[in-house]
């Protein structure tokens, strides 16, 4: 699980970095997420599986979806995105990033995880 939800704050990481002038780690686009991310994974630690797993669900998902609407020049986006391959690359290796982590969540809210689950 820490590994997949690494990728996939290293594939949002790496899209900014690349799309986004002057980024680093303290930048809001990238400092909020991380912190998710990172609070998500503390729970893990804590053995709560399935809020752990709907929790990271929903956030690779929303990742998904978003990188992937926020490419299309809808009218309601305060901007306008470059229609370039290199910009779509980049969104799709974003996405690409997303998906092993949604792979890794789905056995731990559809309950097929082995063992105990300490959740309530």
């Amino acid at each position: 699980m820490v590994a997949a939800a690494t990728g996939a704050w290293l594939g949002l990481l790496v899209h900014n970095v690349a799309e986004l002038p002057n980024q680093t780690l303290l930048s809001p686009e990238t400092l909020g997420p991380s912190l998710v991310t990172a609070a998500l994974l503390t729970l893990h630690a804590t053995r709560r599986v399935r809020l752990t797993g709907i929790g990271l669900f929903g956030w690779a998902l929303l990742n998904l979806v978003g990188g992937a609407l926020s490419v299309l020049p809808l009218p309601l986006l305060p901007f306008e995105p470059e229609q370039t391959l290199r910009h779509y690359s980049f969104h799709l290796l974003y996405a690409a990033t997303q998906i092993p982590l949604l792979v890794a969540c789905y056995p731990l809210i559809a309950g097929q995880r082995a063992g105990p689950s300490h959740d309530t």
